[in-house]
């Protein structure tokens, strides 16, 4: 009963560890630990602690390589989608761009992940 337990609620979380400290929360998973903010990337010492919030308002995706995150963005009530480049070591965020700027920062950084 015990095992059964602790593979269930390790099985529910499929948070996404974006390296050096970042995390991506799915919209599914914020909305099954409570947290009524929609879909986030979060910097943290540790899984599930939010005190620095990089990017909320509906993030829908997010990748990262060695050095850089990249994220899709469509905030509630709005048809437009943002994109955002995060710098794991600098801190530094580009955007919110739009999907050309995106791509002319993403080949200027040399990024070469995508989102399929």
């Amino acid at each position: 009963m015990c095992l059964l337990v602790l593979l269930v609620t390790t099985g529910c979380t499929d948070q996404g560890d974006l390296g050096n400290g970042y995390y991506y929360l799915s919209e599914d998973d914020a909305l099954d630990i409570g947290f009524l903010d929609g879909a986030i990337i979060y910097k943290s010492v540790e899984k599930n602690v939010f005190s620095d919030i990089i990017l909320k308002g509906t993030v829908k995706n997010a990748k990262s390589d060695d050095n850089y995150i990249i994220a899709l963005q469509l905030p509630k009530n709005e048809k437009v989608s943002k994109y955002f480049i995060i710098d794991k070591f600098s801190g530094r965020i580009f955007g919110p761009l739009d999907e050309k700027s995106f791509n002319e920062w993403k080949l200027k950084l040399g990024i070469e992940i995508n989102f399929e």
